[in-house]
């Protein structure tokens, strides 16, 4: 919504790996790679949402 300076993201449980989450569950066939994708995962989010902010843009996490 770049007439606002708004970002919206809507993160699934799973792939955005959220902390303290019931819906969330490790896989527990192949567990690092899952653990290093979902990190990999996680640190572009944060990248992701700082970069936003840095523009002066609005960020909201669903």
């Amino acid at each position: 919504m770049s007439k606002y300076r708004s970002a919206i993201f809507i993160h699934g449980c799973f792939w955005h790996a959220h902390e303290d989450c019931r819906y969330f569950k490790l896989p527990k066939t192949r567990r690092e790679f899952w653990q290093e994708k979902l990190l990999t995962n996680s640190k572009r989010d944060q990248a992701a949402v700082q970069s936003l902010i840095d523009g002066d843009w609005r960020v909201l996490i669903v």
